[in-house]
């Protein structure tokens, strides 16, 4: 990962290319349209499993496993919000952080109902 970073940079300063840097997490946003990935892939898993048909549930679980990421760095990036909302201390912060990474499901489930309730506000 490093070395495809130093890559990266070098190549871009050969071919001067200009580097844009990241927005913080806590900013991050995605359409409230990529909720359709998610409910198909659930119904592709479904299908697939009544029907018998193996190709649809490779499908269905790697969109699955592409929209519970998506939604998981959604997760991180309310944690993050509101972790400096409520001014913790920084050791309480990592362990918000380090808690939303071990325990999956709870990000996921954050960054799927800021879909439909707006939790950064």
């Amino acid at each position: 990962m490093i070395l495809s970073f130093i890559m990266k940079s070098g190549i871009s300063k050969l071919w001067r290319i200009k580097e844009t840097e990241l927005s913080p997490v806590s900013e991050w946003k995605i359409s409230s349209d990529f909720i359709w990935f998610f409910i198909l892939s659930g119904v592709m898993i479904f299908g697939a499993r009544y029907f018998k048909n193996p190709f649809f549930l490779k499908i269905g679980k790697n969109l699955l496993v592409i929209s519970c990421f998506v939604y998981f760095l959604m997760g991180l990036g309310i944690l993050d919000y509101n972790v400096k909302k409520m001014k913790f201390p920084p050791l309480m912060r990592y362990v918000v952080y380090i808690l939303g990474i071990l325990i999956y499901p709870i990000p996921v489930m954050l960054g799927i109902t800021e879909v439909w309730f707006k939790m950064r506000r």
